[in-house]
């Protein structure tokens, strides 16, 4: 059936299997499946069956008997297979346990998520790429990297303080020149300049999306502490340029360099404005090295990805072509060209970029953070206050000492659900000892928000994993595929593949008393020249009808060509019909065919004779014996198991499927 195949191709098979079908969150009827095969004591239901009909058979028609009559020998044989491994007990070894557990993973990667709230970030994330937003802000940095929500009320109070003494006849302005921590904007008034979606905090961007021009936010939390926003303005997404640019390195806080710098750029200027080709003023004039070979040339860009002055100036230019004035940044000097400017992209064309950029963002651990939430809600979660509060109970000046925290009750659990299950202050420990501060102290607020917390989820989260198949019955039929697959492949290889690849005396055997089937057709045998020289190519060709009626010595025929080196080679090749096709639309007569190219090569055939059918010798038919062999092995092994095993189908069932 699969004939000779290595394991990584089968594995890359069941990779793409995976993305052909699609992976399904959606929860499945619980109702049951009536049993249409038993193996044994084994009972197979139609469910399982139609799973892996449709997936192998065309969707867009109806079910007819004759397609189940075909399919169903093909799934007992399927079956059979993947009992005898179980009996065997393959999937007991390492190396399956393994390698399952890593497709398992990957297979269980789209479930442990919130698909409808990443679809939904997606959706909005695009919308808000279409609107730019000019925005100050004035940040109160929170004094520390751990904040207890006591912690953080204080701060938050601050903050609403200084936003209600803005409307007290005072700018915004002001106020951040006074209050900011936020040492990079504050001197000029906290003023971020443009951004767009993605680029700042999730909690920062929906506040800023949603406020009107002109007007602050109430106090918004990020990491870094609470901010007050100001959207000063708002446009149309100016998307992407890009450019070309010409630079004269003369950092600001060097004068000298700085007067020089100007002569130069200034003197690229002039050269531009008197006619002289772009590229050649770049090679003479520009200090960036690596881009002077390009004609200046930069990766696209958008909003924030620049300096200031570079992006403003790059993004006035109207038309591609235009260029700048001379302008300064802190690096140097500049003039830019507009070569490309591009939009924002239909969400269709760009959706599985976005996706990438959405799941590479700080924002997707709320995705995540969401979905432990609901397998809490679902599985009745609640923690040990009493371990809380005793934790709290052992913080010192110095921070909760590490050796109070092994000495606790290692049977002492974290958090119970509903069915029993619990996660120990033992495994914690355990796993997360060598963490904790090497000082021999941590603080209460570390312990819980760094290391206690990220626990909990991800104890959560395994266990919504561990689950997934009573939950969603597409999961169970897509994992148990994968089981068998990997078992019925490794018990292939041993029945099959590999015997039949070892078993030299076998093969012999077999093609000996085989003979018949391995033929060679009528062939046609050609001479293909080759060149990379066009010209020699069509010298040699007007020659080559000369070669064929006089049926000269062809290595004589290109000696003359590779004097002083090989241009001109040939090769010997027989083909059947249909095995290429240019020989065949030569029509097998004796003729010199046209040039035509192979990567960088000028070829044309020599069509020479036609060579009579004779039998294979076993080198040139091992390829097809060795296939022909395995399918004879998997023949008899099929049958050997149907007589091994007590199975039987009810048709009765199968039919139900019928113009489905």
């Amino acid at each position: 059936m699969i004939g000779i195949m290595n394991k990584t191709k089968m594995l890359k098979k069941i990779t793409y299997l995976n993305v052909l079908m699609g992976i399904s969150i959606s929860l499945m009827g619980q109702k049951q499946s009536p049993v249409l095969m038993t193996i044994n004591d084994q009972k197979i239901t139609l469910e399982e069956f139609e799973a892996i009909f449709r997936k192998n058979n065309p969707k867009d028609r109806k079910i007819t008997q004759k397609d189940l009559d075909d399919y169903i020998d093909l799934f007992i044989n399927y079956k059979l297979k993947v009992r005898q491994a179980f009996d065997l007990k393959m999937d007991t070894s390492a190396a399956f346990q393994n390698e399952f557990a890593g497709y398992k993973k990957q297979l269980s990667a789209p479930y442990l998520k919130d698909k409808e709230l990443e679809e939904k970030m997606l959706r909005e994330a695009y919308e808000r790429s279409k609107t730019d937003l000019h925005v100050a802000h004035i940040l109160l940095r929170f004094p520390s990297d751990c904040q207890l929500p006591e912690d953080t009320l204080a701060l938050y109070n601050k903050a609403l303080q200084i936003r209600n003494s803005i409307k007290k006849k005072r700018t915004f302005e002001q106020v951040a020149k006074e209050f900011s921590d936020d040492e990079s904007t504050k001197n000029n008034g906290g003023d971020l300049g443009w951004f767009t979606a993605l680029m700042f905090a999730y909690n920062f961007e929906c506040a800023a999306y949603n406020l009107p021009v002109g007007k602050i936010s109430m106090p918004v939390r990020t990491n870094f502490g609470y901010h007050i926003i100001k959207v000063i303005n708002s446009r149309a997404a100016v998307g992407e340029v890009k450019v070309a640019h010409i630079y004269a390195q003369a950092p600001q806080n060097d004068t000298m360099l700085v007067r020089k710098g100007k002569l130069k750029i200034d003197s690229a200027f002039a050269r531009l404005q008197s006619g002289e080709n772009w590229a050649e003023v770049v090679k003479k004039y520009s200090d960036d090295r690596q881009s002077s070979a390009t004609g200046g040339e930069l990766p696209p860009f958008g909003i924030q990805r620049m300096v200031k002055e570079f992006e403003e100036n790059s993004f006035a230019l109207k038309s591609p072509g235009d260029y700048s004035k001379p302008f300064q940044t802190r690096y140097g000097w500049h003039i830019v060209k507009l070569i490309e400017r591009k939009g924002i992209k239909p969400f269709e064309e760009i959706k599985d970029d976005l996706r990438k950029q959405l799941q590479r963002n700080p924002r997707f651990k709320i995705i995540n953070e969401q979905f432990a939430e609901k397998i809490k809600t679902n599985a009745g979660y609640s923690e040990n206050i009493m371990l809380f509060k005793t934790l709290k109970s052992l913080q010192e000046e110095k921070g909760i000492p590490i050796e109070k925290l092994d000495s606790l009750d290692k049977s002492w659990s974290i958090f119970n659900l509903s069915d029993g299950y619990q996660a120990s202050w033992g495994v914690f420990i355990q796993e997360n000892r060598g963490r904790l501060s090497r000082s021999g102290y941590v603080s209460y607020c570390n312990l819980v928000e760094k290391f206690i917390k990220p626990f909990i989820q991800q104890e959560v989260l395994e266990y919504g994993e561990e689950n997934l198949d009573k939950k969603y019955e597409d999961f169970r039929l897509l994992i148990n595929e994968y089981k068998e697959g990997i078992l019925l492949f490794d018990l292939m290889d041993k029945k099959v593949w590999s015997k039949a690849l070892n078993d030299t005396l076998g093969l012999k055997e077999f093609f000996n008393k085989n003979k018949e089937k391995f033929q060679w057709g009528e062939r046609i045998e050609v001479w293909r020249f080759t060149t990379a020289d066009e010209s020699i190519a069509r010298q040699s060709r007007e020659e080559a009808m000369v070669l064929l009626n006089h049926n000269s010595n062809p290595d004589n025929f290109v000696e003359k060509y590779n004097r002083e080196k090989t241009t001109l080679i040939y090769q010997t090749e027989l083909f059947e019909k249909e095995d290429n096709q240019m020989v065949d639309s030569l029509g097998w007569n004796p003729q010199v065919g046209p040039i035509f190219r192979s990567r960088d090569n000028y070829n044309f055939f020599v069509i020479r004779k036609k060579v009579p059918p004779r039998p294979k010798d076993f080198k040139e038919a091992k390829g097809q014996v060795i296939s022909e062999y395995q399918q004879e092995l998997e023949k008899a092994w099929v049958e050997e198991l149907r007589r091994q095993y007590n199975w039987k189908v009810n048709k009765d069932v199968l039919y139900t499927l019928i113009g489905k």
